[in-house]
């Protein structure tokens, strides 16, 4: 089943539970309020902290200084990214620093109280949670690293995915990538621009840069083609 966007969510009761525990904290931000959610390097993309400092520079030329940020990191994010937001983020901001013995993390909280969202993307499980609630949404792709053997191992990758109609891994070109993956040839393309275009080109999201959108679409739900077709596995002919 080839599906529209991945299948990730969150629970509604949740958001809600988290956004009462969280409403009084943030009501002295300034609206609109712009969660800002970060993720951090995945190969072959770098988030270092010249990235973050362009970030944070589209960002500035996006919300013109209108509202307030509420920038969260998540366990991915490296200690110098989060230093380079710190150090420029507007009077106003809060940071919300990732740690793995944080407790109190506002994310959930963030997704049912802010107004508007900016993700890093690197994280497909954000962008997707984020549009499935029909938030306005933009996205920040990161960079290639550098050179070219990176470049050509993308590329590479990029021949060796399977094709619309071909099941998951089994064509043989996507069996012949595998093995050059297992050799360090090639790495893995996962495809990241294809969902931020399929957010898009669905006006789900827009590039950072552009203005937010006013209205968000439906969202595509394949969940119940995919529970039917699970069913339809396991029911006797």
């Amino acid at each position: 089943v080839r599906l529209s966007l991945p299948l990730m969510r969150v629970d509604p009761a949740r958001v809600a539970a988290a956004s009462v525990g969280w409403e009084e904290r943030l009501s002295d931000l300034s609206r609109p309020l712009t969660a800002v959610l970060v993720g951090g390097p995945t190969k072959p993309f770098v988030f270092d902290a010249a990235t973050a400092r362009a970030f944070l520079a589209a960002l500035h030329a996006t919300t013109e200084g209108a509202g307030s940020l509420f920038v969260t990191t998540s366990r991915r994010t490296p200690d110098e990214v989060t230093a380079a937001l710190e150090d420029a983020l507007p009077a106003g901001s809060r940071l919300y620093r990732w740690t793995p013995d944080a407790r109190d993390n506002p994310y959930l909280a963030l997704l049912g109280l802010a107004d508007r969202f900016v993700v890093t993307g690197d994280s497909v499980s954000m962008l997707v949670e984020v549009a499935r609630l029909r938030k306005p949404l933009a996205i920040f792709p990161l960079p290639v690293e550098p050179g070219v053997w990176p470049v050509m191992k993308k590329r590479l990758a990029d021949v060796f995915q399977p094709r619309a109609g071909e099941h998951a891994r089994g064509g043989a070109l996507a069996r012949l990538g595998d093995a050059l993956y297992d050799l360090g040839v090639v790495g893995y393309s996962r495809e990241f621009e294809a969902v931020h275009r399929a957010l898009i080109d669905s006006g789900l999201a827009v590039p950072l840069g552009e203005p937010f959108p006013s209205t968000a679409s439906d969202v595509p739900d394949d969940l119940p083609k995919v529970a039917e077709r699970i069913g339809a596995l396991f029911t006797p002919k």
